[in-house]
């Protein structure tokens, strides 16, 4: 299922105080009353939900093609990065404390050793360019992947981490995203991911704001 918007129009009363959240420019005023009018355009992240004060906006699920993430994640699984799935000694490299290759979500395999006992940072592509000490705070010590919930699919992203969650043995994730409405659906993507997968594994969320400091930081 993927996630679009409904607007009710009995409870709209044309105020357009959800037309400058959406930054699809898929909402307009017709006829007095916001309407979804590229049903294409709508990304589904719900950045304009909390902008109506009437609450005539809200959430609607809507089936979504099986191909677009079981067999995408039965391709990635079977075309990965080349290098496959590997650990990566540093070698006094100073700062850089990357310890595993690839890092791409898309790309990641389902399953892998180094995933065994691993402390997993997913993180969204933004936050290393807005966070200084992205390195030292979210690599040293863990294994990584990042991805863009904004650019990819957060649908098949939700499934192909709920897949890696089952079927290894990671001890915690820290999800690290920036304090915008496209970032924070990699966090619910993520939980999501955690509750498909049944186990109950530790999940710390980060926001970091625009100014590249840590706004807040949570086990869920």
């Amino acid at each position: 299922m993927r996630k679009k918007i409904r607007i009710d129009e009995t409870l709209c009363n044309g105020c357009g105080a959800c037309i400058p959240a959406c930054a699809e420019g898929a909402i307009k005023i017709v006829d007095g009353k916001a309407r979804l009018i590229r049903e294409d355009l709508c990304d589904g992240l719900g950045g304009c939900i909390g902008t109506c004060p009437y609450g005539a906006i809200s959430f609607v699920e809507m089936p979504q093609p099986e191909t677009n993430i079981v067999s995408h994640l039965h391709h990635v699984h079977t075309h990965t990065c080349p290098s496959q799935a590997i650990d990566i000694e540093n070698h006094g490299r100073g700062k850089n404390h990357l310890t595993n290759w690839p890092i791409q979500i898309s790309l990641l395999p389902l399953q892998a050793p180094l995933f065994k006992d691993a402390h997993l940072t997913i993180s969204a592509d933004c936050v290393p360019f807005a966070y200084s000490d992205f390195s030292s705070r979210f690599i040293q010590g863990r294994k990584i992947c990042m991805g863009c919930p904004k650019l990819d699919d957060i649908y098949f992203y939700e499934g192909k981490i709920g897949q890696i969650i089952s079927l290894n043995a990671l001890k915690e994730i820290e999800v690290a995203y920036m304090e915008v409405p496209c970032c924070v659906s990699l966090a619910r993507a993520v939980l999501e991911a955690r509750k498909q997968s049944g186990k109950a594994i530790p999940l710390r969320l980060t926001r970091i704001g625009l100014n590249g400091e840590i706004k807040e930081s949570k086990i869920i």
